[in-house]
């Protein structure tokens, strides 16, 4: 895999499935093999790490509810809040 500058497009909903805000991210981010296609995984790692620390693009602060990341040269992926105990 190699990195690749690609920008991502963050829809925050609330849990009741609400929109709630967006946001936009442009960073480099590992391709898949042909290069030109982002490896979503590597996307959907960094939202992860980000969403309890945050700031998320588009927000102030960590964010609890559904994520969908969305990119022009890769597939949406929906993060779901953790669950908690």
């Amino acid at each position: 895999m190699t990195t690749k500058m690609f920008k991502i497009k963050l829809l925050y909903f609330k849990p009741s499935g609400k929109f709630y805000s967006e946001g936009t991210h442009q960073g480099n981010f590992d391709s898949c093999s042909d290069g030109n296609v982002l490896y979503m995984q590597s996307v959907v790692d960094w939202v992860k790490s980000l969403r309890n620390k945050g700031p998320l693009p588009g927000l102030s602060g960590g964010w609890d509810g559904p994520i969908l990341v969305d990119c022009d040269a890769g597939y949406p992926c929906l993060i779901l809040p953790e669950k908690t105990p």
